[in-house]
Formats: C-alpha cells, sequence, structure tokens
C-alpha cells in the first residue's frame, strides 16, 4: 500500500519562544506535519526536540542545526532535506536578533549583525530552499515572521510607544518585508503557493528580556494559521492574530 507523505515543515529559531509555541501547537493539531525544528546550537535544539516529546509522545519532531550567519550551515541543511525527504511543503522563517541596543549608539558592526541573520541569512535559506518548496504536492507556505516595527506607516505615528527605539532591528524588519513582498509576488500567479508576513506582537519571551504584553502561545497563532493556509488561503498579506496591519 502506498504511503502518505507527510507534510514537512521547516522552522527556523525553534529552540525557545515564539518558535517553540510554533511547533507545539503544530504537532497537537496536525497529526501528519513531520516538523524540522532548526537552530544554531546542537544542545539546545535537541533538548527542545526531547521536551515536545515529552508533551506529545507521538509528536514528529526532528533537530536540524542551522546557522544562519553561515552559508556552509545552510548549504548543509539544504543539502540534509533534499538528501533525505527531497521536498519541503512549508518553510516558517521565524530565527531573528534584535542586537544589542534598542536605543544606540548603533556602529556599523551592529548593523551588520543584525542584517547578516534577520536579512541576509534568511534572504540566502529561502532562496536556497525554493527548489525543495517547488517539489511539494501540497500548498507550498512559506511564512516570515516580521514585527510591526518594520511597519513604516506604524512607525511613522509618534504616538506609537517604539517609535525611536530599535532602529537597527526596525530597519531589519522592514528589509524583510520587502523579501517577503518580492517572493510573493514572483508567485502571485500561482495559487500553490501562500507566501505571507506574520507579526506575533510584542511577547513575553527571551527575546524581550520577558518584558511582552502578550504570551508567546499567542504570539503564534497567526503564524501557525498562515503555515497551514489551503489553496483558498491569502497570499502577499503582512498580519497579527487580529487582522491585516499596514506596511
Amino acid at each position: 500500500m502506498p504511503t502518505t507523505k507527510p507534510t514537512l515543515v521547516l522552522i527556523t529559531g525553534a529552540n525557545q519562544g515564539i518558535g517553540f509555541e510554533v511547533v507545539k501547537k503544530l504537532i497537537l493539531e496536525h497529526k501528519d506535519y513531520h516538523i524540522l525544528m532548526a537552530g544554531r546550537r546542537k544542545d539546545a535544539i535537541a533538548d527542545s526536540a526531547r521536551l515536545l516529546k515529552e508533551i506529545e509522545p507521538n509528536a514528529s519532531v526532528e533537530p536540524l542545526v542551522l546557522d544562519l550567519t553561515s552559508d556552509e550551515s545552510i548549504a548543509a541543511a539544504v543539502q540534509y532535506i533534499n538528501e533525505t525527504y527531497g521536498y519541503l511543503d512549508v518553510l516558517i522563517n521565524n530565527a531573528g536578533i534584535g542586537g544589542n541596543s534598542a536605543r544606540g549608539p548603533w556602529p556599523r558592526t551592529e548593523w551588520q549583525e543584525v542584517f547578516n541573520t534577520n536579512v541576509f541569512g534568511t534572504s540566502v535559506l529561502t532562496d536556497s530552499l525554493i527548489p525543495l518548496l517547488a517539489k511539494s504536492d501540497k500548498t507550498k507556505r512559506v511564512v516570515f515572521v516580521t514585527s510591526e516595527l518594520g511597519s513604516i506607516e506604524w512607525k511613522s505615528k509618534p504616538s506609537n510607544e517604539f517609535v525611536l527605539p530599535y532602529k537597527v532591528y526596525a530597519a531589519s524588519k522592514a528589509a524583510l518585508n520587502m523579501l517577503a513582498v518580492n517572493l510573493a509576488m514572483q508567485y502571485s500567479q500561482d495559487s500553490t503557493w501562500k507566501i505571507n508576513l506574520a507579526c506575533p506582537g510584542h511577547c513575553a519571551t527571551r527575546f524581550t528580556d520577558y518584558a511582552g504584553t502578550d504570551t508567546a502561545a499567542n504570539g503564534a497563532l497567526n503564524i501557525c494559521r498562515l503555515a497551514t493556509l489551503e489553496a483558498d488561503g491569502e497570499t502577499g498579506t503582512m498580519s497579527n492574530r487580529f487582522g491585516t496591519i499596514p506596511w
């Protein structure tokens, strides 16, 4: 009897915070999903995969070492997915860094560090995985995890709390938004591709020094929705769990 291939998902930055909550929600609600949990540190990502197995013993999760700042690491991860599975159904670009200073000064090295992960590494990984996504026989879903701080319209309102801080991080997310839109437009005439941006909100995670106003579980909600879209789902959008947000 032929076996149905699992829905294969790769999520970066999966060992903690919102990424971990995304994986947890997907494994609890989609038993046919096999999730590659990617992270920079082998021990951390393996520990997170083990923890999820304790939460859901039948969970199909697999740790994968992937450092977005290293082209060699990206190439090795893509090669592994290609040789082991030969396809990919869902890519969730969740990994990102905030930089060392919210309010400056912002030296060139900080710009380079933040953009290297949030933009350059994400771009290289996504482009490298397009051929494997193209081999999917399901709806192909790419989710870029962004931030309202990358919204030019939102950022231009002086009433907003975070107008001045996080200059480098905000710029990196604005650049990420453009990356995602470019990709969405590239496949806009093909309904089998769904490429969207998800803003999780200001969540209390290690990333925010646990100072956020929402939970990581709530931050995962819209990411998971976009990661499970079918052929009638939207594409080329930016949204949070309450609806679309301005560019």
